[in-house]
């Protein structure tokens, strides 16, 4: 089972578990989308589309130099004429039609997979395609949806004759704005290996930070280290590299990366909701406002965009009003949800969530031990403390805070610093901390309690 299978599998599960409950939109909410097979016929004006929902894209690969030409070939289509024709139902007859699929619908969480794995008939065989494919770490999909290319026929279009077709076609499209298809890339799951065997890393971008700082991180089964997104390219595009060998002399060729992307996921900039767009039909059919716009949100007083419109004692009033209203129904808001979710908890059995929060206080403190600003942290409460030497020290002597609190301060200080060493230090793949943390308690170790650490 690849990890794209798996996937599929894990979403299958989890929506037959929240069936029935408050959440069991959630995966349709964030991670789903719809594609629209269209057949749009040349010989008349009529038209047709079967939407089919979808929780990831499968894109072409192999020889496609970057995901911009694998969304071409994705949306390309094929003409269907001669005795392939297609057979118009309302005409009833046969004529020429454009059969493609484009993005009809985009999700807020988009997972695009990379068809990394194919079927050799010659060999019969399954292998794995290696080429080189670039993907940006900033994507605007409009190009490959309904809309951006309606866009695109239609200023091709300057002919007379071609409203009828077009109007049919509009009425079912809804109508986005340009922020619907701008996303970013979060994050890339990388298969390193062959078609039958291999094994899966991630790299992930750090959300909780700010927006414009690129933070990612490696997550290599247990081991977590910092990564720098500038070597995206090299670890994820796949192609070939240069591989050196020895035979008497040095020589050098190229060979394939068996480590390349297999998952990419992109997050839309500006989340967004289905529930706020219309069709084309609808918006055209909504009813029109009067001038006063008694009906229209946007022109009445209680809407935050028209405070502007009141002067003089009047806006102020209204500030205060709109900024009370919203904090009152935001708390209520959060404390309605608290309740539904401790309401939630009360069904599920207790060694269960027991085992949850012990797990993610593992996971949390995994996260943290071997972040770069804890280890600061250590190293200036070690660093920075004056050990004195304890002159006094054999093997009998005790050391306790209430006859001698600053030896008492020193040694409980070196032992949480060997801890650290031993359970943190050692562990972290990028090792820079040992160079000067090891050394610093080593000496101190000597002057306190005259024993030396010996690391092998």
């Amino acid at each position: 089972m690849d990890a794209d299978e798996f996937f599929n599998m894990f979403m299958d599960r989890l929506e037959n578990q929240i069936k029935g409950t408050k959440e069991e939109h959630f995966i349709k909410q964030h991670f789903g989308g719809v594609v629209s097979n269209e057949l749009i016929c040349k010989g008349c004006p009529h038209y047709s589309e079967r939407e089919e929902s979808f929780l990831t894209v499968n894109l072409q690969v192999k020889n496609k130099k970057n995901i911009d030409q694998s969304l071409a070939a994705f949306v390309e289509g094929e003409m269907l004429d001669g005795d392939n024709a297609y057979h118009c139902a309302i005409c009833d007859k046969k004529v020429n039609t454009l059969k493609r699929a484009c993005l009809k619908k985009l999700p807020n969480h988009l997972i695009m997979v990379m068809k990394r794995f194919e079927f050799d008939y010659d060999t019969m065989a399954k292998v794995k395609v290696n080429d080189y494919c670039e993907f940006p770490t900033k994507l605007n999909l409009e190009p490959y949806t309904q809309q951006g290319l309606r866009k695109a026929e239609k200023a091709k279009k300057k002919e007379q004759g071609q409203d009828t077709e077009e109007q049919q076609q509009e009425e079912n499209v809804t109508e986005y704005p340009p922020s619907y298809f701008e996303y970013k890339l979060v994050g890339v799951v990388i298969h390193l290996g062959f078609a039958d065997s291999g094994h899966y890393y991630s790299l992930i971008q750090d959300r909780e930070k700010e927006e414009n700082s690129e933070s990612w991180y490696e997550f290599n089964d247990h081991l977590v280290s910092n990564f720098d997104p500038k070597e995206i390219p090299s670890e994820a595009f796949g192609g070939e590299e240069k591989w050196k060998y020895f035979s008497g002399n040095d020589s050098s060729s190229m060979k394939e990366k068996i480590k390349n992307a297999y998952l990419l996921f992109y997050e839309r900039i500006e989340h967004c909701s289905e529930d706020q767009f219309t069709t084309g039909a609808a918006k055209k059919d909504s009813p029109k406002k009067d001038e006063e716009g008694k009906e229209d949100r946007e022109t009445t007083p209680t809407n935050r965009s028209n405070v502007e419109n009141f002067t003089g004692d009047e806006r102020p009033q209204l500030v205060r009003k709109l900024t009370s209203d919203s904090t009152l129904d935001s708390a209520a808001l959060v404390k309605k949800e608290k309740e539904e979710d401790m309401e939630d908890l009360k069904n599920v059995p207790k060694e269960f969530l027991q085992n949850l929060m012990e797990k993610n206080q593992k996971f949390h403190l995994h996260k943290n031990i071997f972040s770069r600003e804890y280890f600061e942290f250590i190293d200036e409460i070690v660093t920075h403390r004056q050990f004195t030497p304890n002159l006094k020290y054999t093997e009998n002597y005790n050391i306790d805070f209430a006859t001698n609190p600053e030896a008492y301060y020193d040694l409980e200080t070196l032992k949480f610093a060997i801890l650290f060493i031993l359970t943190a230090i050692f562990r972290d793949r990028a090792r820079e901390g040992i160079i000067r943390f090891l050394p610093f308690v080593k000496k101190n170790l000597r002057q306190v309690i005259f024993c030396d650490l010996v690391i092998y």
